[in-house]
């Protein structure tokens, strides 16, 4: 309200403002110098520590306080150099942190020495040792040696022999002692004496060995086995050794083994044992297929196949190809698309699908055509499908003035020699075959007598289907009359309004009609 300050709560005692503060008592610091750490012992930073509010400052003035043990500066540990020697009994070492109170000192290793000088008849000898630490050497002298000699040139004063050494001397150069030493015995020359060797029908001998040089006799080609009776030379017979390769007996049933020792003869006759499993041609039973392995019989070990057999390897499984789908025709059955294999009958997927058959045949066309003789007129019917159709022929003969002429020969023939087709003219001149024909080109040939002369007419005709809707083609043919025995005179053809050739052109106009049509 009044927004005064007052020392009491009555507010009876009026004060100025900031009059109630107190100013700090200031710290009391005790000071910590640095110290630097040694090999072994940790140091410090310097700090300070105020004994008023017990803190830690890394300053005097107390603006920087610190934690507990912050100033502690870790032991640096040594630093060791090499090894170095002192004297010929030790070598030391020093810390490089503290040079001059961490020195550490040790005897030397010594090796086992070398011998850096030999020890002679005359003078001592060096041995040198070398300290495996520090790389230090020392030397060491030995004593005289008294049977090192320098021996000159060794004269030989007796010779060896291939059974007793020789001796030579020689005479020490420094000392001047002689010396003698052996001369090794000289090998043998040995020479093979061969024997003969025992069989199954004779004695034998050993092999031996004669020495040129001294004549003695050895079993062995190193000149051991020493001997001087002759007798140890001597084999006794062998018995028979039926180990030898197996011959198959002419029986079948058994085999037999030939004797090593000697005489080649066979024996130790045995029955076969079929358990040989060798994949070989000869014991081939079956290759393998697409569904079994290959099999072999087994063998004896002579040879003879058995009956039982074995298996190699796995079956070689189907070689699959895709045969592509036929759509069925009027004629002719197909299939659907399935697979089949290159090696078997085996089929996957395969659908049989049966011929369609002709639809109703139905009038498809009229035509006719013209010959040197006559005329040629027929009717086709078909299949409206495929084109596919059938012809019926109906040959006429009739004579110049268009009379039928009955009893005339007819024969139709083709080019390949499957049709053969003989018949005779009816009363009224024609003669119809009970066959059906194929498109083709058909021979024929007429013959027969007329006003008591005998006549013959050949034609060759081409009937062709033009196009799949069955038409039918062309007819294309040529009439050629035989020669008669007896000559006439040229006569009109009534039929065709031709005046035919030849003697006998009065006689026949050969080819009238030919009915074709199609059926089923």
């Amino acid at each position: 309200v009044c927004e005064k300050y007052f020392g009491d709560a009555a507010g009876a005692n009026e004060i100025e403002e900031d009059s109630w503060i107190i100013q700090a008592n200031g710290h009391t610091m005790t000071p910590t110098a640095a110290k630097d750490p040694t090999c072994t012992q940790p140091g410090n930073s310097a700090y300070w520590y105020c004994t008023v509010c017990e803190k830690y400052f890394g300053d005097a003035a107390g603006a920087n306080e610190i934690e507990e043990n912050s100033w502690i500066i870790q032991a640096t540990g040594h630093a060791y150099g090499a090894w170095t020697k002192v004297d010929d009994a030790t070598h030391q070492r020093v810390c490089a942190n503290d040079p001059v109170n961490h020195i550490e000192t040790a005897n030397h290793s010594w090796d086992e020495g070398e011998e850096t000088k030999p020890a002679t008849c005359q003078e001592a000898g060096e041995v040198t040792y070398t300290c495996l630490v520090c790389g230090a050497t020392k030397v060491a002298e030995t004593e005289n040696d008294p049977d090192n000699h320098s021996f000159g040139e060794w004269v030989l004063t007796v010779e060896p022999t291939c059974t007793t050494p020789g001796k030579e001397v020689s005479t020490c150069t420094r000392c001047g002692e002689q010396g003698e030493r052996d001369v090794p015995p000289l090998e043998h020359s040995l020479t093979l004496v061969s024997g003969t060797p025992a069989t199954c029908q004779q004695t034998g001998t050993k092999d031996y060995y004669v020495c040129e040089n001294c004549g003695q006799k050895f079993l062995n080609a190193d000149g051991t086995g020493a001997f001087t009776d002759d007798s140890e030379l001597f084999l006794e017979k062998l018995p028979h050794d039926y180990s030898g390769p197996i011959r198959n007996d002419n029986d079948r049933a058994t085999h037999s083994f030939k004797c090593v020792n000697g005489c080649g003869g066979f024996g130790n006759k045995q029955g076969h044992t079929f358990n040989i499993e060798k994949v070989d041609r000869a014991y081939l039973r079956s290759g393998a297929t697409c569904d079994e392995p290959a099999t072999y019989y087994k063998s004896c070990r002579c040879g003879e196949k058995g009956s039982a057999v074995f298996t190699v390897g796995d079956a070689l499984g189907h070689d699959k190809y895709t045969v592509p789908a036929v759509e069925p025709t009027c004629t002719k059955a197909g299939n659907s698309e399935y697979v089949a294999c290159t090696r078997c009958s085996y089929t996957e997927g395969y659908e049989f699908k049966p011929a369609t058959g002709h639809d109703p045949y139905v009038h498809l066309d009229s035509k006719s055509g013209q010959t040197d003789d006559g005329t040629l007129k027929w009717d086709a019917t078909g299949c409206p499908k495929c084109g596919d159709y059938y012809m019926k022929l109906t040959v006429t003969a009739r004579s110049s003035d268009n009379t039928p002429l009955k009893g005339v020969n007819v024969t139709i023939t083709d080019n390949t020699g499957r049709v053969n087709i003989s018949g005779v003219t009816g009363d009224d001149g024609t003669f119809t075959p009970d066959d059906s024909f194929r498109p083709g080109t058909y021979n024929f040939s007429l013959s027969g007598t007329l006003n008591g002369f005998p006549f013959s007419q050949k034609a060759t005709i081409s009937l062709t289907n033009g196009t799949a809707s069955g038409s039918i083609g062309s007819v294309n043919g040529s009439a050629a009359p035989s020669t008669p025995s007896n000559p006439g005179s040229g006569n009109t053809c009534r039929y065709c309004g031709k005046v035919h050739t030849g003697p006998f052109g009065w006689l026949i106009q050969f080819f009238h009609t030919i009915l074709a049509f199609f059926k089923r």
